[in-house]
């Protein structure tokens, strides 16, 4: 086809140049490829291994397997893979770059051959220069194709083969994929059940419902509807964010009902593609077998507070840990009876009182009231915290049902706004907002060799925060901002919705029942608006 152009020798050798720069970069994307094979099926390079001799050789071994040794091989562990981590971007940066500089080049040597062929005598409309584009266009496709379909899995079957019949001499080496943190010495976890552990919270597993009888399928598909249904009819009944209130009573919402009950049930009954249907089944009975060792070794599994993976832990370490936390903030007051009743009553007797004063409204007051057969008590659960020194553990108590969740989740769409409004230029949100102030901090000339860069971490903030202080600092946020009413809501009443949230977090902890008696519950939405005012407060200082 550019035959028919007859083209110049400059022509001809630039045309091999350039298809000799893809070609390379195809090279590179290959390699790139390969690597990422070799990530996915744990199986990193040589190298690798011999920086995991290198940093942290296996020399020690405690002659006493207590807490103690299992600290030291976890803190072993930590180091080799995030050192591996580190050069397995190192690796990834180099590929990039070399992608980058042919690609680079390649438009350099591009745009000269499209002036050089400007001249070109045109075929059936079609210059010499776009006649190329379509020629490469097609080859490099080919040779995508070529790799991603015909090498790389043929690849990839080679390196199974191979690490299979290295598996004994590899068995110990870390792995950079994040895997399940086993807090115990021993364990009776099969290697599969691990495996399936350390794809992590965020797993998605094949469609099982279709392995469950068609009456439990038809139960789990009603009572998704219903919940949807339910937050659809709350969503387009709100009636002050802007659109128009729709009743929840109306005839169209029992014709959606219905199409979505249909549509529901064909997704939970559809059946699964043969290898799925294995899969589904062979991974429920592994998630069957780890529930029976669980409960039978008095096992904990839990998510991580931060790194997202799963960590497992004896009850009993758990336990004591829980009882060292509470002994230490002294925040949390034993009851001798449930006082489910108790806050119930208060919070509606407030929201009663408070609407018969005409301090709030009464699609207020409903917004916040509690429904009897819809709440329970809150309960308390505890995160480990393996990034840390001996795993301390973090409270956190699920307040989604509890009688004070509607005052605190309306507490905080009154002042989390504000807050972001008026501290954003002293909030650092994420990693990449860093990044952005920083440039900002740049081109200000205020960054040079004398500038610091200070971090700090608060223990136990939303535990140990001062409750009737913290409302004061609160009310003095809205004070200096002049939000001295929001939604037609006073600040003293703000400050008395918010104190019942504080006061009435009751919880149960095993079979006994706590008060908090300093602090809030972190996973209760006004306790981090509030503690991030309490820091506004704090950083005024």
């Amino acid at each position: 086809m550019l035959s028919n152009y007859y083209p110049t020798i400059d022509q001809k050798n630039t045309i091999d140049q350039l298809v000799q720069l893809k070609e390379k970069q195809l090279q590179v994307f290959e390699e790139f490829l390969q690597l990422e094979t070799r990530v996915s099926i744990q199986f990193l390079p040589k190298d690798f291994d011999n920086l995991e001799y290198f940093i942290a050789p296996n020399l020690y071994s405690p002659l006493i397997q207590d807490s103690m040794a299992l600290e030291f091989q976890q803190q072993r562990h930590k180091i080799i893979q995030e050192a591996k981590s580190i050069w397995l971007d190192i690796y990834i940066d180099a590929y990039e770059m070399k992608y980058k500089e042919y690609e680079y080049e390649y438009q350099q040597t591009l745009n000269l051959f499209e002036l050089r062929s400007s001249n070109t005598i045109q075929q059936n409309g079609v210059t010499l220069f776009n006649a190329f584009l379509i020629y490469l266009n097609h080859r490099i496709d080919r040779l995508k194709k070529n790799i991603y379909y015909e090498k790389i899995p043929i690849y990839r079957r080679k390196l199974l083969r191979f690490r299979r019949h290295l598996r004994s001499k590899r068995k110990n080496l870390v792995n950079v994929c994040p895997k399940i943190i086993l807090d115990l010495l021993r364990h009776p976890l099969t290697g599969a059940e691990l495996a399936y552990l350390s794809r992590g919270p965020t797993y998605i597993r094949p469609n099982q419902s279709v392995l469950r009888p068609l009456e439990q399928q038809e139960k789990q598909v009603d009572k998704e509807c219903k919940d949807i249904m339910n937050k659809l009819k709350n969503y387009m009944a709100n009636p002050y964010d802007g659109r128009p209130i729709i009743p929840k009573t109306i005839s169209l919402y029992k014709f959606y009902s219905d199409r979505l009950r249909i549509y529901l049930l064909q997704r939970y009954s559809s059946p699964l593609p043969l290898m799925d249907l294995i899969r589904a089944r062979r991974e429920l009975k592994l998630v069957k077998s780890i529930r029976r060792k669980l409960k039978k070794y008095k096992l904990v599994l839990r998510e991580t507070d931060k790194s997202g993976v799963f960590h497992i832990g004896r009850a009993r370490d758990y336990e004591r840990k829980a009882k060292e936390y509470r002994q230490k903030t002294v925040a949390y007051k034993e009851l001798t009876s449930n006082p489910f009743d108790e806050i119930f009553y208060k919070v509606i007797q407030l929201l009663n009182q408070l609407r018969l004063a005409k301090k709030i409204n009464e699609w207020q007051k409903q917004k916040m009231m509690p429904i009897r057969n819809k709440i329970e008590l809150a309960y308390m659960y505890f995160l480990p915290k393996p990034h840390k020194k001996g795993t301390p553990l973090r409270p956190i108590v699920n307040t989604i049902h509890a009688a004070t969740t509607g005052i605190s989740k309306y507490l905080d769409h009154l002042i989390r706004p504000l807050f972001d409004r008026y501290v954003r230029s002293t909030t650092i949100v994420d990693g990449i907002d860093l990044l952005n102030q920083l440039h900002k901090y740049i081109q200000t000339d205020y960054f040079n060799s004398s500038t610091l860069f200070i971090t700090f971490d608060i223990t136990n903030l939303y535990t140990m925060l001062p409750q009737e202080e913290s409302l004061a600092i609160l009310a003095e946020f809205l004070h200096v901002h002049h939000c001295e009413s929001i939604e037609r809501i006073s600040i003293d009443t703000i400050v008395e919705l918010g104190r019942i949230v504080l006061q009435a977090n009751a919880f149960v902890y095993g079979k006994k029942f706590y008060r908090q008696i300093i602090g809030g519950a972190m996973g209760s939405a006004f306790t981090l608006t509030l503690a991030n005012i309490f820091m506004w407060k704090w950083e005024r200082q």
